[in-house]
């Protein structure tokens, strides 16, 4: 229920009376409008969730049934939870003007082992509208920390509807909203070496938006995998799945080819001119390369199959959105 709250009529002086919620009030002395701005005033809008249970299942099962997936991984796959929940998000929307003036790099100039930049000078114009998104709460393994909030139909408040709590505040969204168009208004201008900068940003109300997806839960051969799909307009916005031994191996042995045949063909290229060459009386061929061509292709060929070892014995998975991949923890055990 909204508070009721005084005001004081700045043209006449007349005491008012308004609700919190009210934006306007029209003075009943002087007829004056007045607007009413709240110190941290947040629109929330809970958008409609559009995809029932059965749709959601369909979307879950065409992606599991794709070519990069485990075979047999849609027949096979155990489905463990399926619910829906609505997810807050920050959202801003701020504009950016203003100019830089620098240099950009044009080209290099000089020979092969020493090049040398050659800037131009330039003045750009930065006149843009970004759009800032923000998960409002801690995903977990969801992975939907930013999302392009596609457009949906706003719904009022429904006490049945399950929505995560929100753990960012406003003027941490705000601070992180301006950062991250102040980094991009400056990549928009292309200028490598500044020299002037003035830049404007005019921002938007901050909106918290409940955005409505579905989350699955499955289990395939005892590992647990999640889907999380979008209640507005049925795409996939995060998902971890077994990928396919068959396309692993596909790429580990076409690789591991293209750097045997590569090898192969560098160390038959010294065969080649020896050999023109001594047959022209200039120089006899000593028969000195006739092993290289041999050894060369097979490590080569090593290097794409270590690769491939280390990159796919932990089970790498298909990943969509920002779930984090185990690959990466891969490679960081390879530079360690």
């Amino acid at each position: 229920m909204p508070l009721t709250i005084s005001l004081v009529c700045p043209a006449c002086g007349g005491t008012l009376t308004a609700d919190s919620d009210d934006t306007t009030i029209s003075c009943p002395y002087c007829s004056l409008l007045l607007a009413i701005e709240a110190d941290d005033r947040v629109k929330v809008i809970t958008l409609k969730n559009t995809l029932d249970k059965d749709g959601a299942m369909k979307v879950a099962m065409r992606w599991l049934g794709r070519a990069t997936m485990a075979w047999g991984l849609r027949k096979n796959a155990k489905i463990m939870e399926c619910y829906p929940v609505h997810l807050p998000f920050w959202k801003q929307r701020i504009r950016a003007a203003g100019w830089v003036c620098g240099k950009r790099l044009a080209y290099y100039r000089g020979g092969r082992y020493h090049k040398e930049p050659v800037y131009k000078d330039v003045e750009e114009i930065v006149l843009n509208d970004f759009s800032w998104t923000r998960i409002a709460c801690d995903p977990g393994d969801i992975g939907a920390e930013h999302l392009q909030i596609a457009d949906g139909l706003a719904t009022l408040h429904d006490e049945n509807v399950f929505k995560f709590d929100v753990t960012v505040s406003s003027g941490d969204a705000r601070d992180e909203a301006q950062q991250w168009v102040e980094t991009e208004a400056w990549k928009s201008a292309r200028v490598d070496r500044a020299s002037f900068c003035r830049l404007h940003y005019f921002p938007d109300d901050l909106k918290l938006i409940y955005y409505p997806v579905w989350i699955i839960r499955y289990e395939f051969f005892g590992r647990m995998y999640s889907v999380t799909i979008s209640g507005v307009d049925g795409h996939i916005i995060a998902g971890r799945a077994p990928a396919s031994i068959l396309v692993k191996s596909t790429i580990a042995t076409l690789v591991t080819a293209a750097f045997g045949f590569a090898g192969g063909y560098i160390m038959l290229l010294p065969n080649s001119a020896s050999s023109s060459l001594s047959a022209s009386g200039s120089l006899r061929h000593s028969g000195s390369y006739s092993c290289l061509p041999c050894c060369f292709p097979i490590i080569f060929s090593i290097i794409p199959v270590a690769l491939a070892y280390f990159y796919y014995r932990y089970k790498a998975d298909v990943t969509v959105g920002h779930v984090k991949d185990e690959r990466a923890l891969n490679w960081h055990w390879i530079r360690r």
